[in-house]
């Protein structure tokens, strides 16, 4: 069909989404279209190019890094959702006020004129999640990956909640 295709894959941190996660794209133009160009990443994010190859020859590289730069800082989870209050597990209020003001312009664009939040629930986690979820380090990048290698026993798990 003569189609010219142009494939990227964008790291969505990049584009100031609070989380790491790549996204692929393709686009398709006819021969007579010109396609746009790839929109720039706009926030700083420390993730690595990721490069592709075609045949085993031809590199290319379909997302750049950021890491060393960009006009805006990256979007946290902190930035996104750190005024929530804390919901315990299994919690089913479908409204409750914010204890606090927000802290970054995301939460104030975010919030806008409302006094309360609708729907902050959680789904009941069962004892041995609701540990592993306890044992990840509470510092900025840890996830489960950062988790202790050791077995937890049914004794522990209830003793620990």
């Amino acid at each position: 069909m003569c189609y010219q295709v142009r494939i990227g894959i964008w790291e969505a941190g990049a584009y100031g989404v609070s989380e790491s996660r790549k996204h692929a794209f393709i686009w398709a133009a006819s021969p007579e279209e010109t396609p746009p160009e790839w929109p720039e990443p706009m926030h700083v994010f420390a993730g690595p190019e990721l490069k592709m190859s075609l045949n085993g020859k031809n590199h290319f590289t379909t997302i750049r890094s950021t890491s060393t730069g960009a006009p805006f800082h990256a979007i946290t989870v902190r930035d996104t959702i750190g005024d929530l209050p804390a919901v315990k597990n299994g919690a089913s209020t479908t409204t409750m006020e914010y204890n606090d003001e927000p802290v970054s312009w995301l939460q104030k664009k975010i919030r806008g004129d409302t006094l309360a939040l609708t729907d902050h629930i959680s789904k009941e986690m069962n004892e041995l999640n609701l540990i592993r979820c306890q044992r990840i380090p509470r510092r900025p990048g840890a996830d489960w990956r950062d988790l202790p290698d050791q077995k937890v026993w049914a004794w522990e798990a209830s003793s620990a909640i």
